[in-house]
C-alpha cells in the first residue's frame, strides 16, 4: 500500500483484475476506507496462498530468459514450463507450495523440465513475447515448449485444480503426458 499524501492507492492492475476500472474510478464510488480493505485482503490472501516471492520478475526479459532456458533445455535433455503469473496471483502461490509440498510431483517436474516463469498483470502483460502464444485465460497458465522453444501445448491450470489446490493425479497426468521422451531429461 503506497500512501501520497492522504490517499492510498490500489496498484491499477487490483483494481483492473477485480473489474473495479482504474484507481481513480473505485476511490470515486467506493472511497478511501474500501481501498484499505481490498489492499488489507489481497495481501492476506497472498499470505494465505503461501509466503515468499512466487518468482515472476516484471522486471525481466521474457525473451532473453526464454533463450536461456531454451539452452538449458538442450544441454540437458527436458522441455520448458513457461509459467505466465504474477505475484498477485493467488493460485500462482498455491502452484508452487503443491509442486514443492509433492515429492512425486517435485520429482517429474524436475526430471523433465526447465522451469520459467514470466509475469503478467494488466499494467505489464508483456505483449511483445505473449503475443506469440495462445490467448491465456486464467493465471496461472502453463505453456509446455520443446527445448527450442517452440509450443507444444497451452494448459489451464483450473483443469488441474482440485478443491482450494491441484489434483495431484491430475498433475502428475499432465506432467507424463508432457515429458522429454523416453530417456531424456533423467539428468
Amino acid at each position: 500500500m503506497a500512501g501520497t499524501g492522504d490517499r492510498y492507492c490500489v496498484p491499477l492492475s487490483l483494481c483492473a483484475l477485480w473489474g473495479w476500472g482504474t484507481e481513480e474510478d473505485w476511490m470515486a464510488r467506493k472511497g478511501r476506507e474500501h481501498v484499505l480493505t481490498a489492499v488489507v485482503l489481497s495481501g492476506a490472501l497472498i499470505a494465505v496462498a503461501g509466503a515468499g516471492a512466487a518468482g515472476y520478475d516484471p522486471a525481466a526479459d521474457p525473451a532473453a530468459d526464454l533463450e536461456t532456458a531454451a539452452a538449458e533445455a538442450r544441454a540437458s535433455g527436458k522441455r520448458i514450463l513457461l509459467i505466465v503469473g504474477g505475484e498477485w496471483c493467488s493460485w500462482c502461490h498455491i502452484l508452487d507450495r503443491f509442486v514443492k509440498e509433492d515429492p512425486a510431483v517435485q520429482t517429474l517436474w524436475d526430471r523433465h523440465y526447465v522451469t520459467l516463469k514470466v509475469h503478467w498483470d494488466p499494467e505489464q502483460p508483456n505483449e511483445a513475447f505473449l503475443g506469440r502464444y495462445p490467448k491465456i485465460e486464467g493465471y496461472p497458465h502453463i505453456l509446455v515448449l520443446d527445448d527450442d522453444g517452440r509450443l507444444l501445448h497451452s494448459q489451464n491450470t483450473a483443469e488441474l485444480e482440485s478443491g482450494d489446490s491441484y489434483s495431484p493425479e491430475r498433475m502428475t497426468a499432465f506432467l507424463r503426458r508432457w515429458a522429454t521422451p523416453s530417456g531424456e531429461g533423467a539428468g
